[in-house]
């Protein structure tokens, strides 16, 4: 947000108190911004900043039935969802859970929900989902939670956000929850949504799985621990990607960080040690790492082109670009299943991961994807062709550095996206 101003004659002074915590406590202390400019510009987290459109629901489980407060309730599958929680729904799809408040450990209020796995040896999958109306368009929105795991199956654990509209429910994408199987304390996560043009209301879930296990006398418990849940409107979502062209010179700005790198040092970030035009690129490292853009309408009858700079070395990791639709998606890259070749993947019923006959070398290399209605997408490496597909004719979104978390570096250049002419 800008807001102009005339030159003063003396610095502007703007001061405010800020909540800070200490020890186990927390204390308001004055926080001073002196500044001389003829602009000043404020930066807002808009994710903590912004109306919580679930406020209304007890998204911090300080209010709970005497069921849920004191012995808690047992969930089965197949048995009907829970619902004695207003604004919420819980439901276990496999195996049997226990669901309870505790007041020991909570990091919003003096409360918070305690979800644990009863079933021994069996992979069980626990939800908690919300219907939401009055959504808009054509909008990002951030779905949030407090959350600490203990022994869960933290690869198959999800956020979802299903779409209504007047004429379909798709589920526009997983986003992982989070990105461990235990953590000593709460933690926020958060993924983000883009909603498609028509689409006024939706459902959210969190839903994670463990399985709780026996050894002799020793139990392995699975439990998550949760608290205030959050949906905040992010803003509008980038108009539609025809005639896009991404150098990646400036900032990540219509990016999301989808997953962060395993450390501040390899978070993606523009780099100028590598360039295929300009001066800069993004540049993915670590073992983690990967940005999208995700589009509010379908795309379709467009290239997608991408210059990949690869620097092979001797591990088995990944890194793929996906180009994705709502259920599909088609990518290029390397595959822990071949170093020495690039690899090409396309999602379905059965999956396919093909191995190319085009060799891995050090240097850019140019993938591309030629979407068409009703004809499907080609895949090329170099401008040769290496696949195709009759499964998916359109897109909705781009993910960069895809890596089965175990990723390895490498540079991004000159993403375009050209609508046929």
């Amino acid at each position: 947000m800008r807001t102009g101003c005339g030159v003063p004659q003396d610095p502007v002074t703007i001061q405010w108190r800020v909540r800070v915590r200490k020890g186990k406590g927390y204390v308001r202390e004055p926080f001073t911004l002196a500044f001389l400019s003829m602009t000043v510009i404020a930066s807002v987290s808009l994710g903590q900043a912004a109306e919580n459109l679930l406020a209304a629901r007890n998204p911090g489980f300080e209010k709970l039935t005497a069921d849920l407060a004191e012995d808690g309730v047992r969930l089965k599958h197949g048995g009907i969802a829970y619902t004695n929680l207003p604004g919420w729904s819980l439901q276990v799809h496999s195996g049997e859970a226990k669901v309870n408040g505790d007041t020991k450990i909570a990091v919003e209020g003096e409360n918070c929900l305690k979800f644990e796995i009863l079933t021994e040896g069996k992979r069980t999958e626990v939800a908690i989902s919300a219907d939401v109306h009055n959504l808009k368009p054509n909008t990002i929105y951030e779905l949030s939670a407090m959350i600490r795991p203990y022994g869960i199956d933290w690869v198959n654990s999800y956020f979802r956000f299903y779409e209504h509209d007047d004429e379909r429910m798709v589920d526009s994408k997983h986003r992982r929850l989070i990105n461990a199987s235990t953590l000593p304390k709460f933690k926020r996560f958060s993924r983000r949504f883009v909603t498609h043009r028509n689409t006024t209301r939706g459902t959210l879930s969190i839903y994670w799985t463990g399985n709780r296990q026996r050894k002799g006398i020793i139990t392995k418990k699975c439990m998550v621990w949760m608290d205030d849940i959050r949906l905040v409107e992010i803003g509008p979502a980038l108009p539609l990607a025809v005639n896009l062209r991404e150098g990646f010179e400036k900032d990540l700005s219509g990016w999301l960080i989808a997953e962060p790198g395993d450390g501040d040092d390899n978070n993606p970030k523009l780099s100028d040690e590598k360039a295929h035009s300009g001066k800069r690129s993004l540049k993915l490292s670590g073992t983690w790492g990967k940005v999208e853009r995700i589009f509010s309408e379908e795309v379709t009858d467009s290239d997608v082109i991408i210059w990949f700079y690869d620097q092979p070395q001797k591990h088995s990791n990944s890194r793929m670009i996906m180009v994705e639709a709502d259920h599909m998606r088609v990518g290029i890259g390397v595959k822990h299943k071949s170093q020495t070749n690039y690899t090409t993947y396309i999602e379905g019923d059965p999956r396919l991961i093909e191995i190319t006959d085009i060799k891995r070398t050090t240097g850019w290399h140019e993938f591309r994807w030629a979407f068409s209605r009703g004809n499907g997408v080609t895949l090329y490496i170099d401008r040769k062709k290496v696949a195709s597909s009759g499964r998916q004719d359109y897109f909705r979104s781009i993910s960069l550095g895809c890596n089965g978390w175990q990723g390895f570096t490498c540079y991004l250049d000159d993403l375009m996206i050209v609508p046929k002419r």
